[in-house]
């Protein structure tokens, strides 16, 4: 099981996190979530939904919103039964990816109502590693091999 894999089984554990169609200010980078890399770019992202107080503030639907360009506009991703536990997302590219929760409740509210700010930043890189090897003979009959791989995301 990748780690990517491992990390899909795990909480994304949300409460109805927040997702508006653009932040006022940029996000400082101490306060991002870390970014997950994966070669894969069908996932699901999993969520967990607390039941609110007020029985009409209960979500009928859970949106997914998403970020291609660091948090400046947010884009409708997916929507799904708040019963379920997951709602998947598909990347149409390589590429960073902020991700926000919201539910919608009876009265068509979505809460939070506030900007957004990511929960989640995933990486997706298809792209695989390039491995780059040479050898080379010394006069003595040495052998010496040098490799060097080269990826953005390859964590040694």
């Amino acid at each position: 099981m990748s780690a990517v894999q491992r990390w899909m089984q795990c909480s994304f554990g949300v409460l109805a996190m927040s997702a508006g169609l653009a932040l006022a200010a940029p996000i400082p980078t101490e306060q991002l979530p870390e970014p997950i890399a994966t070669r894969q770019n069908l996932f699901s992202i999993p969520f967990r939904i607390d039941r609110p107080q007020d029985p009409a503030a209960a979500p009928v639907e859970v949106h997914l919103y998403v970020s291609e360009d660091q948090g400046a506009a947010w884009h409708l991703a997916g929507k799904t039964d708040p019963q379920r536990s997951s709602v998947t997302f598909r990347a149409p590219h390589d590429g960073e990816y902020w991700f926000s929760i919201r539910t919608m409740d009876r009265q068509g509210r979505l809460r939070p109502d506030q900007n957004a700010a990511p929960e989640l930043r995933v990486v997706v890189d298809t792209i695989p590693p390039r491995l780059e090897l040479s050898a080379s003979r010394a006069s003595s009959g040495e052998i010496t091999a040098n490799w060097q791989t080269v990826d953005p995301n390859l964590k040694p």
